[in-house]
């Protein structure tokens, strides 16, 4: 079996981790991850959109049905303190729908999904670009520094272009033409950059506050993934016991490895918190801490199961994300 094919199967099951726990990288575009409360119908597919891209049998058509209707009343149910979390509903109906599915009609439910996705977040973004000019993004950041308007407009068009670059990368991930460690060095290379280009923007003053802020962003976002870690692997593993259907001793093996990884990620997260290691050697420990789960998956894991993960990849475009 084509070695990049098993990676890119195995890496899924780190890029599910990190979704059903749910939260966004700064590495990652926008996308319909975030918390949503209220009732936007338009965010669940409807069964006549599903039936429409996807031949259903009778068992397929209730599988698709009910686990619909368990989507919009999880939506329905949403307020301000529970919200409703669209990526973690999203694979929550995969695993629903998935033993009820063949590996055809798994694959074309799942392109309806992935475009859904991607009109969604264009229309997003282009709503993002329409408000107050250049959008509310600013508003925060320019208040916060006592940023000009001409300060603004040049940092708005940086953001942009950067975010087209990072979209570049984990195309290129995406389509197996670089690793995870070259997508890593890549992200660095274009956050450097703008660095650079944000010092040629602000004065040494605003910049300071700038680098002050970045600093606490991501302080709180390290706090809340230390909090989070390994709470989900009997989570996780079951959502791949349901799409992938694993045996008994299949899914303890998978739990097992789960645990170990979530185990280093904790180590690695606790050794940066307390300033022992860099950000750097934060992300090295967490690539091989990647290596070794890519391996453990890829050796647990039949030819058809893998074929089956690498079926959903595509729900999970930007790869296993993790780090601070």
């Amino acid at each position: 079996m084509n070695t990049r094919w098993k990676q890119l199967a195995a890496a899924t099951v780190i890029a599910v981790t990190a979704v059903l726990i749910a939260g966004c990288s700064s590495d990652q575009p926008t996308s319909t991850s975030a918390a949503t409360t209220g009732a936007d119908a338009s965010l669940i597919p409807t069964y006549a959109e599903i039936s429409a891209a996807v031949t259903l049998n009778d068992a397929g058509a209730a599988a698709v049905k009910s686990a619909l209707a368990d989507w919009k009343q999880a939506q329905a149910a949403a307020t301000q303190d529970a919200p409703f979390r669209y990526r973690q509903r999203e694979m929550k109906f995969i695993a629903d729908v998935a033993p009820a599915l063949d590996n055809n009609q798994l694959e074309k439910l799942v392109a309806l999904l992935v475009a859904r996705r991607e009109a969604r977040r264009e229309e997003m973004q282009t709503r993002m670009r329409g408000r107050n000019g250049n959008g509310d993004f600013m508003k925060g950041l320019a208040e916060q520094l006592g940023l000009t308007k001409q300060q603004q407009t040049a940092l708005m068009e940086m953001h942009q272009q950067a975010r087209a670059r990072q979209k570049e990368q984990f195309d290129a991930f995406k389509a197996g033409t670089i690793t995870r460690e070259q997508l890593h060095t890549q992200l660095q290379q274009i956050r450097d950059a703008n660095h650079q280009q944000m010092a040629k923007i602000l004065t040494a003053d605003q910049l300071a506050k700038m680098d002050a802020l970045r600093e606490q962003r991501q302080d709180r976002r390290l706090d809340r993934r230390m909090d989070r870690v390994g709470d989900h692997v009997d989570q996780h593993a079951a959502w791949l016991n349901a799409v992938l259907g694993l045996s008994d001793a299949q899914l303890a093996q998978v739990t097992a490895a789960l645990n170990t990884f979530a185990d280093a990620q904790k180590a690695a997260m606790e050794a940066l918190k307390a300033n022992t290691i860099t950000r750097d050697q934060f992300h090295t420990q967490m690539t091989t801490a990647h290596d070794t789960l890519e391996k453990a998956i890829t050796d647990i894991l039949t030819a058809d199961q893998q074929t089956r993960l690498d079926i959903v990849r595509p729900l999970l475009p930007h790869g296993p994300r993790y780090g601070a």
